[in-house]
């Protein structure tokens, strides 16, 4: 039933009107919302895509300019056996000297720049992970947005698919409470739970902190399986169930996957 039947439906009753009023101006600003995070969206994944280019430029240099896949004393050292006769050992032992003695300058510098470009993209890949979840929605401003950004990227890392992960500093993995892979959701929800950090929230967005987040058997939508609610798949029974139940802004902190 749309807001149009729902008016019709109440009539006269001012004080329903109210609420139907007041449901219709927060869909209109949830609507405004997603629209500003799909442009977000958009931009993170062209700026990544030009990061990506950039630093495959930066390997074609080394390809291009070396004519060698790796710049390692190795790999120049099987160029320099590929040079005529065995006359110009003493012309290629100076020229393999001269060369690795130049080199480490190089490498070092294009090395830099790949760990440069690799920053980047795992930089872009955490704000396009994190604008999914609307959590800069729910911050008091710009200067909020940075310090929570901080917080949310520390040890956080990328896998080969691009799924975010959070590594401890000899590289294994952080754990959640319940003893699995601490997530992207896992970090937001400690900041949101930590008195020290969660003064960059507005304060509609830590009330309500006793909504869920997975579903359970006889919840609030009348689940009967495991799993995360998401305001993508829930069913509109399950919207309007959690919602009645945890309020409209419980459902908006809920991810949008």
């Amino acid at each position: 039933m749309g807001i149009a039947e729902l008016k019709a439906l109440v009539g006269d009753n001012q004080e329903m009107a109210a609420e139907i009023v007041a449901i219709e101006q927060t869909l209109t600003k949830n609507t405004g919302r997603i629209m500003d995070l799909e442009t977000m969206n958009q931009k993170t994944v062209d700026d990544m895509n030009k990061a990506i280019a950039s630093r495959d430029k930066v390997k074609d240099v080394i390809r291009s300019e070396l004519g060698i896949e790796e710049f390692t004393v190795d790999a120049v050292r099987g160029k320099l056996e590929n040079y005529a006769s065995d006359d110009a050992i003493a012309a290629r032992e100076k020229q393999y000297n001269e060369l690795k003695a130049n080199s480490a300058n190089k490498i070092e510098i294009l090395e830099g720049t790949l760990r440069d470009r690799d920053g980047a993209i795992n930089s872009m890949n955490l704000k396009l992970a994190i604008s999914k979840t609307d959590v800069m929605g729910q911050t008091k401003g710009e200067y909020a947005n940075e310090m929570l950004m901080g917080w949310i990227s520390e040890d956080a890392t990328f896998d080969e698919n691009g799924d975010i992960q959070y590594k401890g500093s000899a590289g294994e993995t952080l754990y959640n409470e319940n003893g699995n892979p601490l997530t992207l959701d896992d970090r937001i929800n400690a900041i949101k739970g930590d008195p020290a950090r969660d003064f960059v929230f507005q304060a509609s967005a830590l009330q309500g902190g006793g909504a869920p987040t997975e579903k359970v058997i006889n919840g609030p939508a009348g689940s009967t399986s495991g799993g995360s609610y998401t305001r993508t798949t829930m069913s509109p029974d399950e919207k309007h169930a959690y919602i009645d139940k945890y309020s409209i802004e419980a459902y908006n902190r809920l991810p949008m996957l």
